[in-house]
Order: C-alpha cells, then sequence, then structure tokens
C-alpha cells in the first residue's frame, strides 16, 4: 500500500502538518466554535462538563420534552429573545426591539427617548409586522439533497439542489403561521432542515428610555468597558387554544412550553457561561487571499461610503426632532455595520490574519501532498483560489459601491423597487394585496423626508461617480453628473417625482391599470434607478456572479478537504441564523499593553460617564439619583454594587443579540448584547485573547423594571431563583 512507502522524513512532515492543522482548526479553547444543538451529546458534552455545567444534552435540546431550546426564539429577522414567563414574556435587547419602539413612536409620544412600560395587559402595544419563531424541530436532510450528484455539471448540481430543497420544505406544508427552511452548512456539504412555529402577534410590554437602553450611544459601541442597559420586553399572544394568530383583541398571553428561571447572586472570574441563540454569519474557513480582500478593500470600501451616509444624516437628525425619530433606527442600524468593520480591520492586522492564514494553508498542502489520490482531488485548490480572488476584487468592489449607493443608498430607491414588483406583479395578473402595499408605502412615508434623502443621495451618487472608472458612459449618466455638479439634483429628480409625494404613490397603487406602467417608467427618480440598475447589471453582475460561483465551488471542496483532514475531531461550523450553543466563561482582557479589563461593570460607571460633556453619556435623572441613594433593593452583589455588564469568552456574532446567557444550571443570568472591539474580527477568524461578548447582567434589568420604571408586576411574573 501507498502508506507504506513513506519515508520517514516524509512521514514526520505529514504529522507536523496534521498537528499544526489540528492547532490552528480545530477546538482549542472550549470557548471557540458555535455548536449544532443536535449533536452535543456527541461532541460537546465532555466539555461542557469539564466547564462545570451539569445540564445533559436533553436538557439543552430535545424533541420530546420542554428543554432550554423551547425558550428561545428567533425574534424578528435577525435577533434572538428568550421566554421568562409562563404568560409569553419575551426579553431581548433595545436595539433588537429598537424599530418596533421607533414604529410606536412620534413626537408626542416618543417612547425612544421616554421609554415605555405597560401598567397592564390592555395598554401592551401591538407591534406590527413583528414575529417571533419557535424552532420545532431540525433534521440531518443531507442524503435528500446531494444523493446521486456525481458526474453532474455545477449548473445542473444547483438546480437539481434548489428543486430538492423546495420539495423538502413543500413537504412541511408551510404557511403563515409555519414555517420550513433548508440550510446549508460547510459550505453545500452538509444540509439541515429547521421547522418554526410562528407567532405573528407580538405586543411591546416595556422599554427603558434610550438614555438607559442605548446608553453610550456609538461612542461605546462595540467598545468594553460597557454600561448600556439594553434591553426590551415583549409579550407573545395567541389564540385562546394556544395557536398563532395575527393581531386579534380576542388573543390572549401564550401560555409557553417552558421559560427561562432567573439567577440572582454573585458572578465570579471564570463561571462558566453558555450562550443560546440565533448566530448571523461567521466565515472561519476562508483562505489568505478573502482575509485580504476583507481587510484591505471590502470593509475600508463599506466604511468609507457609510462615513458619508451617516455624516448626513446625522445633520439633519442634531436640528430636527422629528427627523431624529425618523431616522433613529435607520442611523443605527447603518451605524453597527460602519464600526464593527473598523474594529474588524484592527483585529485582523493586529492578529496578523492573513499570516495565520498562509501557514495553515501551508499546512494544508504539505497534507494533500502526501497522497496521489488527494493530490488528484485537492492539489490545486489553492492555486485556483489565486487566480480567482485576483479577478474578484475588483468585481467585489464595485459590487460593494452598488450595494451601499444603489441599493442601499437611499429610501426613495427602496421605494422605487417596492412600485416596481407592484407593477411586474399587477400585469402578470398575479393577486396581489393592495391593502398590504398601501399600508406598507404609509409606513415608508412616516419615516421619510425627502430633502434628507435627497442629500444622502446626492453626496452618495457623486462619490459613486468619482470612484468609479467606466469603459463608457452613456448620455444619461453625463446629463446625471452635469445636474450633480450643478447642484440640480433635488429640482430635476426629486420635484419632479411622483415618488415623493405619499398621496399620489397610494392613488396610483389603488387605482393602477396597465397603461399606468408607462408613467411610472418616465419617473425620473425611477428612470434614475433603471438606469443605474442595467449599467451594473449589464457591464459587472454577470463576472461577479460567474467568479463568485467558482469561489464558491472551490471552497465547499477546500472545507470538504479540511473535515477530511480533521479525522474524527470536531469541526466547527460556520453560523448561518440557525439555532447554536456557544460555551465559554466569565472573563476580562487586556487589549494592549499596560492595560487589563475586568470583566464587571457596575452603575458606578454610568454615573462617572454621566459627569463628561459627551452627549452619548446622559443618563436620566431618576437613575443618578437612585445610584446616590443605593436604592438597589434585592439586585446589588455582595459588595452593595449595583452590577450593569460583564464580558465573557463565549464566540458570538450578529443574531446572538438578545440570546440568553446561561449559568452552570441553564438559569438566566444575562442578556447578550454585543462584542468587544478588539475581537469583532471573530466572524473571519476567533483570537482567544480577544474576542469576548458583552452581556447585560440580568440584575441590572431586574432593577431598571422594579426601581426605575416602577413595574414591578412584571418582576413578580417571572420565575427567580435567589
Amino acid at each position: 500500500m501507498y502508506r507504506n512507502k513513506i519515508s520517514t522524513n516524509n512521514l514526520k512532515q505529514l504529522i507536523l502538518a496534521i498537528c499544526i492543522f489540528a492547532l490552528s482548526w480545530s477546538n482549542v479553547h472550549a470557548d471557540e466554535g458555535m455548536w449544532i444543538p443536535t449533536l452535543l451529546e456527541k461532541y460537546n458534552m465532555e466539555d461542557l462538563q469539564k466547564l462545570g455545567f451539569k445540564l445533559s444534552a436533553e436538557d439543552i435540546f430535545s424533541v420530546n420534552h420542554a428543554s432550554l431550546k423551547d425558550a428561545v426564539v428567533l425574534f424578528g429577522t435577525g435577533c434572538t429573545g428568550e421566554v421568562i414567563s409562563s404568560e409569553g414574556l419575551v426579553l431581548t435587547n433595545h436595539h433588537c426591539g429598537y424599530a418596533s419602539i421607533q414604529a410606536l413612536s412620534s413626537v408626542e409620544h416618543n417612547y425612544l427617548k421616554q421609554g415605555y412600560w405597560a401598567k397592564g395587559r390592555d395598554q401592551e402595544l401591538s407591534a406590527n409586522g413583528l414575529k417571533v419563531r419557535f424552532l420545532e424541530r431540525m433534521e440531518d436532510v443531507t442524503k435528500k439533497i446531494v444523493s446521486g450528484m456525481d458526474g453532474l455539471n455545477e449548473e445542473v448540481q444547483k438546480d437539481t439542489i434548489q428543486a430538492r430543497i423546495q420539495r423538502v420544505v413543500a413537504a412541511e406544508a408551510p404557511n403563515k403561521f409555519r414555517e420550513a427552511v433548508v440550510k446549508p452548512i460547510l459550505y453545500g456539504n452538509q444540509y439541515f432542515l429547521y421547522v418554526y412555529k410562528v407567532y405573528r402577534d407580538i405586543r411591546l410590554v416595556g422599554a427603558p428610555p434610550s438614555s438607559i437602553g442605548k446608553f453610550g450611544g456609538d461612542t461605546d459601541n462595540w467598545v468594553w468597558p460597557r454600561h448600556t442597559g439594553d434591553f426590551s420586553i415583549f409579550r407573545i399572544y395567541s389564540k385562546p387554544d394556544g395557536s398563532p394568530s395575527d393581531y386579534d383583541e380576542n388573543n390572549i398571553p401564550l401560555e409557553t412550553k417552558t421559560h427561562l428561571k432567573i439567577k440572582l447572586g454573585d458572578l465570579k472570574p471564570d463561571e462558566p457561561t453558555m450562550v443560546m441563540g440565533y448566530p448571523g454569519t461567521t466565515q472561519l474557513y476562508l483562505p489568505s487571499q478573502a482575509i485580504h480582500m476583507y481587510q484591505d478593500i471590502s470593509f475600508p470600501t463599506r466604511i468609507s461610503i457609510r462615513d458619508i451616509k451617516l455624516s448626513t444624516w446625522k445633520h439633519f437628525m442634531d436640528n430636527d426632532q422629528k427627523v431624529e425619530i425618523q431616522y433613529a433606527s435607520k442611523y443605527a442600524h447603518t451605524a453597527n455595520g460602519w464600526k464593527k468593520w473598523q474594529g474588524a480591520i484592527l483585529g485582523l492586522s493586529r492578529y496578523d490574519a492573513i499570516q495565520r492564514k498562509k501557514e495553515q494553508e501551508k499546512a494544508f498542502n504539505q497534507w494533500v501532498s502526501q497522497d496521489p489520490n488527494k493530490m488528484k482531488m485537492y492539489g490545486t485548490i489553492l492555486s485556483d483560489f489565486d487566480s480567482l480572488y485576483e479577478d474578484f476584487y475588483e468585481l467585489d468592489r464595485r459590487n460593494i459601491y452598488y450595494q451601499e449607493v444603489i441599493e442601499r443608498g437611499s429610501d426613495i430607491f427602496q421605494l422605487a423597487k417596492t412600485m416596481n414588483n407592484f407593477v411586474r406583479d399587477k400585469d402578470k395578473g398575479e393577486v396581489v394585496d393592495i391593502d398590504a402595499i398601501q399600508k406598507k408605502v404609509a409606513l415608508f412615508f412616516k419615516d421619510y423626508n425627502a430633502d434628507v434623502d435627497c442629500a444622502v443621495l446626492t453626496k452618495l451618487l457623486n462619490y459613486y461617480f468619482e470612484n468609479l472608472t467606466f469603459e463608457r458612459k452613456s448620455k444619461y449618466f453625463h446629463h446625471l453628473e452635469n445636474s450633480l455638479r450643478k447642484d440640480q439634483f433635488k429640482k430635476r429628480y426629486y420635484d419632479r417625482s411622483f415618488l415623493s409625494d405619499k398621496q399620489k404613490v397610494l392613488d396610483f397603487i389603488a387605482n393602477y391599470k396597465r397603461s399606468d406602467r408607462i408613467r411610472l417608467k418616465k419617473d425620473p427618480i425611477f428612470h434614475l434607478k433603471g438606469e443605474l440598475d442595467q449599467d451594473y447589471i449589464f457591464n459587472y453582475f454577470f463576472d461577479y456572479q460567474r467568479v463568485n460561483n467558482h469561489i464558491q465551488m472551490n471552497q465547499k471542496l477546500y472545507v470538504k478537504a479540511l473535515k477530511e483532514m480533521n479525522g474524527d475531531r470536531r469541526f466547527k461550523v460556520d453560523a448561518n441564523l440557525t439555532m447554536r450553543i456557544a460555551y465559554g466563561k466569565v472573563e476580562g482582557y487586556s487589549p494592549k499593553d499596560g492595560v487589563v479589563y475586568e470583566a464587571f461593570t457596575t452603575l458606578k460607571g454610568v454615573y462617572q460617564k454621566s459627569q463628561t460633556d459627551i452627549a452619548d453619556y446622559q443618563a436620566p435623572a431618576k437613575l443618578i439619583s437612585l445610584y446616590k441613594d443605593k436604592n438597589y433593593g434585592d439586585y446589588a452583589n455582595s459588595k452593595g454594587e449595583m452590577p450593569v455588564a460583564f464580558c465573557a469568552s463565549n464566540h458570538t456574532t450578529g443574531g446572538n443579540s438578545g440570546s440568553p446567557v446561561l449559568n452552570r444550571d441553564g438559569y438566566l443570568i444575562g442578556v447578550n448584547f454585543d462584542r468587544c472591539w478588539d475581537g469583532t474580527m471573530s466572524d473571519l477568524m476567533f483570537d482567544p485573547t480577544y474576542c469576548r461578548n458583552i452581556i447585560l447582567d440580568i440584575r441590572y434589568v431586574l432593577f431598571v423594571i422594579d426601581k426605575f420604571a416602577d413595574a414591578p408586576h412584571l418582576i413578580e411574573e417571572m420565575d427567580i431563583v435567589r
């Protein structure tokens, strides 16, 4: 056999390569990785027990009886929440509920600024459009999706997989209140089915003012030490029989299958912590070329474009309270990524991420080179990445400009897209819910200001044309650039567009007939969006898709090879907005020489920050009074301090916002809400020295509800272990 012919020297090299690989890719640190809950018994329980957890795999995830997974929900479109009472009370982050709170706010009732607390069930406010999803079951359906693919070309494989996914989903009879989704893991080497029960009658119960819920604002975003009371509370309502429905005044609070118990008492360094939730996206197995692209091209490009958008918004928001409310959620969402990418660049650079990836790739090549069969299958993977990314760098940059300027650059472009879809569906003879479309448009104009939007789009388009080279420019683009230069953009586009007028848009929808398509096509804003779309699609999009598809196929093969190289050892699976478990411990860190951060913050820090002139540190007078009087109720620690937040070494990402943080017994001790800026590169590479998740201490949540909001009836509803 071939292995008998390996020389002693080659054997030593192979063993060294595998050891390097294991140290680089496998789970050296128990705090690294986001684990699939159905596989805990097989891969993770030994580590959990060593850390001190007293839970069994069935306690965490079970299909046969109530378990922790039944108290954890997918909240909205991309957050996590946890059930904290038997009557459907759900706790999540303030920033996860932010859009709903903003939608319920007005100048007269500014719940973002002032907060809101329902004193009874009749005061709980319907959060229109918000939904929560309970995971009912998950199933490995890989064989149903990928069997019999050998010999099929790339396009046929792709089409076949999509058709099979649709059949698997259809077999679950999905509807408005039951969702089924098949998601790939390991870049399509494996597939899982997830089935959810969906509740759509969700009501706002309580939220602190932004001076607590967003304390620290952009100044402290992605930063430790942190003093933000980042939480909000909602309630799930159902039909009397417990089944989900849309809002109905006859609905009752959901009688939940289970709920989390809340633990009071001191936390100490090195105590084990577990995060359950729905992490969004990680990409832990990218090659060095991709890390270079993100660090040196993609992230800097996005940051520079969002600089323009954020500064323009802020100018208007600082001078108009109505605009401040209208754009609060948009600003927060845009700023979140903008600052995270800055931290990721610093982290990747400090971690020498590109060189580390190259070392891993050297070990991979060494492993491959020892076997002719592996050389045949995997021998060109890394060289293929070289040529593919060389073609992809500029295509990716142009795609980012299109995404950030055209697709997400302005509000009115979003409306143009909505109107295009409406006209397309009507002209196809499809059934269109006119009432739903009009409600969507009404919500759009509630948070729209034409002057603000025009100012943003003017600056973004100028930047677009200044920083991209064009092989050709149509006469239309020359006229557009001329309008931008002569400060006539608003007059020629916004002022002449019926899309800027709420009533005209509503009338267009209500009275639409096929001949009205011409009116929409000739609308200057709609026409502008179409011209920009066509320029990108015809000149770059297909090349982008072609190269990206080849990269993804190569990435799939690379991950398959890495998993094979990993052998029987556990293999981290990238996040994809499905339920995962992460575990670590309470611990601080040292971001730079001479600086050591402890793992805990207290209300004293809120007071200290409030004494500065920084606008983001304005704290409510009542909160400061409670601090000065030491009026902490039962929620102080053993030192008599009021805990606010702590950090730990759990591997988290976007989507984990609002996730419950549990102790060794599975009791709720905190609510995950952020990561440390020094470790935001953990979506691409996890550095155990710097990567920390930031957690709101549950005692601060209870203190704010009880002592600040005077809402003890909510405390009485919870199951508290003292």
